[in-house]
C-alpha cells in the first residue's frame, strides 16, 4: 500500500508495529518499491481501454530520483502519446494530449535521493464558458465546426480574407438575427482591391444565413457596433491606395449601407518615428460604459511592422489619438509576434480588458497567429504566458451569449476554408502537485488541431513506450491512475494511502509491494497487472529491482477506531466489532489489530 503500510492481497496481511507518522509524509512509507536503472528498466501495464481518458485524469506516484540535474527528461509513467508524468532536469513535469499538447513544468526544485509524491490532474472543462478571468483559460482552442463556409463556383467569397466581429443582439425584433457576423472575402487571387465586406445572420449562433456582399466599395477588416439602433461599420479602405485609412459606413438593417467617408487617416512623427505614417487599418471599435467611443487600430510605417494604437471619440466620427505612441508593439527578437501585431477583438470583464490580436515574427515558423493580452487601462498590456492561443489560424473574434466562445478564420492551407467555431470553455492545462502542494508553474501549449489521435501504446512506468528513451533513474512506488481530477484533499488522502480500491474512478493502483516475482499487481477492481521488464514470468535485462524501504514510527492509539482511522478506514467495520487489549500487554496496538484481523501476521515486518 502507501503510507499506512498495511499490505492486503497475495494472501498477506502485514501490520508494521511502528509505522504511521501524522506529519506530512517524506516517503511512501514501508514495504517495497521498484529501483529503475536509468538505462532500460521499465514496467509494462499493457493497453487497457480504461486508460483512454479524455475529460478528466489524475496520475500520481511516489518517486525518489537518483539524479535530477541533467537537462533531460525522465519518465515516471507514460500512456503512449496521451499523457505522462516525469521530470525535466530538476523540475517536475507533465503533459497531456487531447487535440493538442498541454504541458506544465513546475517551479519546484527536486533534490536527488529524496522522496516526493508527484500528482498530475487534468479537467478538460472547468466551467461553462470564459466568464471571469481569461488567464484561467490557458488552453489551446479546439476547432469544432465551420459556421460560415466559403462560397463556391462564381461566388464573390470563394476565399475568406479577414473576419470582423459578431454582434449578439438577443432583443432584435427578428429572432432569426440575434447573431450578426461581418467578414471580408474575395474571388480568385487576392491583389488588394478585389476584397469586399459580407454579412451573415443566425438565430442560434450555429446555423447561419449568408446575405452576401453588402458594400460595393473594396474594403476588408470590418468591425461593427450598434449605437441606438444605428449600425456603424468601420473597415480598412482598399481603394485609397496604398490603403492608408479607415472608412465608416452606417445602416439601420445591416444590408443597405451609407458611405460616410474616411474617418481616420495616417499621421507622421511619433515614437517610434513614423510608426503610423504609411497606413492605418484593422479597426476595432467599442462604446465603453461611460459612452466614450474607443478605437484600436494597426499603424504601419515605412520601416516598421504593425503596431497597435488607441484613439477615442464622442460620436464615432471625429477621433482623437491617445498620444502619438503605440500601446502594443512587437514582443521582441525571436518571439512569435516580434514583427507585427494587429487588433482583432476585445471584451471587458470585471474592469479587465481582454484583447485578441494576431501577430507575426521575423523568423520561422512564419505566419499570423492569434494571441491574448490583458489591461485595466488600455495603455499597459500584459501578454498571456501561453500565447499564441492557436496555431494554423489567422484571426479570431469573440462570440458570446451566456458564455464567450471564439470563432476564427482558418488559413488557406487547411481546407475546407471558412469561419470556424473554436470551443472556448474554460479548459485547463494540467495541474501539478508536489507532496500535495501546487507550486507555481510554467505552461506551454502546442496546437495541431488534429482530432484525438488513436493511441494503442502500452501504459509504461519508468521510460517512454518506444525504445530505451527518457529512462528513469531511481525509485518509484505507489503509482495510481484515475479517470477523475482529484482535488487537493483527495490528493493528500491518496498520498497518505487513503485509497478506496473499489472506487469506480480508480483505473489502476500498483503498490509494488510484492517481495519477489515479475508481476506488479493492480490493487484496484480492474486487475490491470504490470510486467516487470515487459515479462511477467522471467527476469529480463530491463527488469527493475525490488527494494525494501522499511517502516516508520507510529504514535500509540487508544482504541481500534484510532487504528482504523490511521489505516485509511478500510478496516473500520472490523475494528468496530471489538475493543480492548487482546494480547494482554496493557496497550491497544497493532499486535491486537493483527490478532483481530485473524492473526495472519503479527510481529516485525520482514
Amino acid at each position: 500500500m502507501n503510507k499506512w503500510l498495511i499490505f492486503w492481497g497475495m494472501g498477506l496481511f502485514c501490520l508494521c508495529q511502528e509505522h504511521i507518522a501524522l506529519a506530512l509524509p517524506a516517503s511512501p512509507g514501508s514495504g517495497y518499491a521498484l529501483d529503475f536503472d536509468g538505462i532500460d528498466d521499465f514496467v509494462s501495464c499493457g493497453h487497457s481501454s480504461r486508460f483512454d481518458v479524455t475529460d478528466q485524469l489524475t496520475l500520481a506516484a511516489w518517486f525518489n530520483p537518483a539524479t535530477c540535474s541533467a537537462p533531460y527528461f525522465q519518465m515516471i509513467a507514460r500512456k503512449g502519446d496521451s499523457y505522462y508524468l516525469g521530470l525535466y532536469g530538476n523540475k517536475p513535469y507533465c503533459r497531456i494530449y487531447t487535440t493538442a499538447w498541454k504541458e506544465v513544468t513546475s517551479s519546484f526544485v527536486l533534490l536527488p535521493n529524496t522522496w516526493y509524491y508527484l500528482t498530475m490532474t487534468y479537467n478538460r472543462y472547468l466551467g461553462g464558458g470564459i466568464t471571469q478571468n481569461l488567464e484561467d483559460f490557458n488552453n489551446v482552442l479546439i476547432r469544432d465546426t465551420v459556421l460560415i463556409p466559403i462560397g463556391t463556383g462564381s461566388d464573390w467569397d470563394t476565399h475568406m480574407r479577414e473576419i470582423g466581429n459578431i454582434l449578439y443582439e438577443p432583443n432584435d425584433s427578428d429572432p432569426n438575427k440575434k447573431y450578426k457576423a461581418f467578414y471580408s472575402g474575395h474571388s480568385g487571387a487576392y491583389w488588394g482591391n478585389n476584397v469586399y465586406i459580407g454579412y451573415a445572420y443566425s438565430a442560434d449562433g450555429n446555423n447561419w444565413t449568408k446575405v452576401g456582399k453588402v458594400i460595393s466599395r473594396s474594403a476588408e477588416d470590418p468591425y461593427v457596433v450598434n449605437n441606438n439602433g444605428v449600425y456603424y461599420l468601420y473597415a480598412e479602405d482598399k481603394e485609397d491606395v496604398p490603403f492608408r485609412n479607415i472608412r465608416l459606413y452606417t445602416s439601420d438593417d445591416c444590408i443597405t449601407w451609407t458611405d460616410m467617408g474616411d474617418v481616420f487617416d495616417i499621421l507622421g512623427g511619433g515614437n517610434p518615428p513614423e510608426w503610423q505614417a504609411k497606413d492605418v487599418s484593422s479597426p476595432l471599435v467599442w462604446i465603453d460604459d461611460n459612452d466614450v467611443w474607443y478605437l484600436m487600430y494597426e499603424g504601419r510605417g515605412p520601416m516598421t511592422g504593425g503596431m497597435i494604437g488607441l484613439a477615442y471619440s464622442t460620436d464615432g466620427i471625429n477621433w482623437t489619438r491617445d498620444g502619438n505612441a503605440p500601446v502594443l508593439t512587437g514582443a521582441g527578437p525571436g518571439m512569435w509576434d516580434a514583427n507585427q501585431v494587429v487588433p482583432d477583438d476585445i471584451m471587458k470583464i470585471n474592469s479587465v480588458y481582454y484583447l485578441i490580436y494576431h501577430g507575426a515574427g521575423l523568423y520561422p515558423p512564419t505566419g499570423f497567429w492569434p494571441g491574448l493580452a490583458t489591461s485595466t487601462d488600455l495603455h499597459t498590456w500584459n501578454r498571456c504566458s501561453w500565447n499564441p492561443i492557436l496555431r494554423g489560424t489567422d484571426t479570431l473574434m469573440f462570440a458570446h451569449d451566456e458564455h464567450y466562445n471564439m470563432v476564427g478564420e482558418l488559413e488557406e492551407t487547411y481546407p475546407p476554408k471558412g469561419i470556424y467555431r473554436y470551443l472556448a470553455y474554460i479548459a485547463s492545462s494540467p495541474r501539478l502537485y508536489v507532496n500535495g502542494v501546487e507550486y507555481p508553474y510554467i505552461t506551454r501549449n502546442y496546437c495541431d488541431n488534429a482530432p484525438n489521435r488513436p493511441d494503442k501504446k502500452d501504459f509504461i512506468i519508468g521510460k517512454s513506450p518506444t525504445g530505451a528513451t527518457y529512462c528513469y533513474d531511481g525509485l518509484i512506488d505507489d503509482v495510481s491512475v484515475w479517470n477523475k481530477a482529484l482535488d487537493q484533499e483527495e490528493i493528500t488522502n491518496s498520498m497518505y494511502g487513503v485509497i478506496d480500491y473499489l472506487d469506480p474512478n480508480l483505473i489502476a493502483y500498483w503498490p509494488f509491494n510484492e517481495s519477489s516475482g515479475y508481476i506488479a499487481y493492480d490493487s484496484s477492481a480492474n486487475g490491470i497487472n504490470g510486467c516487470l521488464g515487459g515479462n511477467c514470468y522471467a527476469q529480463q535485462s530491463a527488469t527493475p529491482e525490488r527494494v525494501f524501504i522499511g517502516c516508520e514510527s507510529v504514535p500509540q492509539c487508544t482504541t481500534f477506531e484510532d487504528l482504523a482511522e490511521m489505516a485509511g478506514n478500510w478496516l473500520r467495520e472490523v475494528a468496530a466489532c471489538s475493543e480492548g487489549d487482546r494480547d494482554g500487554d496493557g496497550m491497544v496496538n497493532f499486535s491486537d489489530f493483527a490478532m483481530l484481523a485473524g492473526n495472519w501476521f503479527s510481529g516485525e515486518c520482514p
